[in-house]
């Protein structure tokens, strides 16, 4: 193993650990030693699959910034979607326009494409198809719902980090 898979496995299980402490009850501290195990297999049997440790790094504190805004818009966007949702399900007459759409992809790191891809998947009424470093194929069940995602603060969100990247 690599370096940087090293690196990888390691930020990995730390991120897997934290969020085990987080969802855990704990009774004793072996289960503390039981869940940084199981943190540490699961990363090493995922590590061809993960992202390398670069993808990360260097984590720019200003990136906090946008990366926080982006987070608390999301939420927001997040909260209105389901509502949304909602109410167009509850109706007799679902009026509703599905369809596929391609969408400019604003953003070139891979990192900051899946999170972005990842926000409209988890977004009620939209679901991203597919992507790569030109394009993105975005399901929506309105019309509207892509235009808002056009226009949304989040895209600018992230195209901030983009150009933070660019500057440092």
């Amino acid at each position: 193993m690599s370096l940087k898979q090293s690196k990888s496995v390691l930020f990995t299980t730390l991120i897997l650990f934290i969020f085990w402490l987080i969802l855990a009850e704990f009774r004793s501290f072996n289960e503390w030693w039981i869940g940084l195990l199981a943190s540490f297999l699961v990363a090493l049997f995922l590590r061809r699959a993960l992202l390398p440790f670069s993808a990360f790094s260097p984590f720019k504190f200003f990136q906090l910034k946008n990366l926080t805004l982006f987070f608390l818009y999301w939420l927001k966007d997040l909260w209105m979607a389901n509502i949304e949702v909602a109410k167009i399900v509850l109706q007799k007459k679902m009026p509703i326009e599905p369809a596929f759409y391609t969408v400019k992809q604003p953003l070139k790191r891979s990192f900051n494409q899946t999170i972005f891809a990842n926000s409209i998947t988890l977004t009620p009424g939209t679901l991203t198809v597919d992507f790569d470093d030109e394009t993105m194929l975005i399901h929506g069940l309105l019309p509207h719902h892509i235009d808002d995602l056009k226009d949304s603060k989040a895209w600018r969100y992230f195209e901030g980090l983009e150009k933070e990247d660019k500057d440092a």
